[in-house]
């Protein structure tokens, strides 16, 4: 199998790291945020993030969303941000999402 071949067959997906309420923090906790977990993950890369109509959401291109949602609850919980956190993702090219975090939570997760 050639590596494009290789590459043709793996998913991506995108991770969406979301923060809600997020009024009483600033653009600066945003980045710092960013940076830090862009340094935890071990096969996705940040794609950018946005924020406004009251939450911030950070956007991750990966093959493995599971695997890189457990290496960036670290540095959420060192920014004291977990309370305010929930996470979803999907294959790229997909309509929804799925709920990701908290684990066990059915309901929908959509970004505003």
């Amino acid at each position: 199998m050639t590596l494009a071949n290789e590459f043709m067959l793996k998913t991506i997906f995108q991770l969406v790291l979301q923060f809600s309420p997020w009024e009483d923090h600033a653009f600066d906790e945003l980045i710092r945020l960013e940076e830090r977990l862009a340094a935890a993950l071990t096969k996705g890369t940040i794609d950018g993030h946005d924020l406004g109509s009251g939450e911030a959401n950070i956007f991750i291109f990966t093959e493995r969303p599971d695997a890189d949602l457990d290496a960036c609850l670290r540095p959420i919980a060192d920014a004291g941000l977990m309370p305010t956190f929930s996470a979803g993702y999907r294959a790229m090219g997909a309509e929804e999402y799925q709920r990701a975090w908290p684990r066990n939570d059915s309901s929908p997760f959509s970004i505003k």
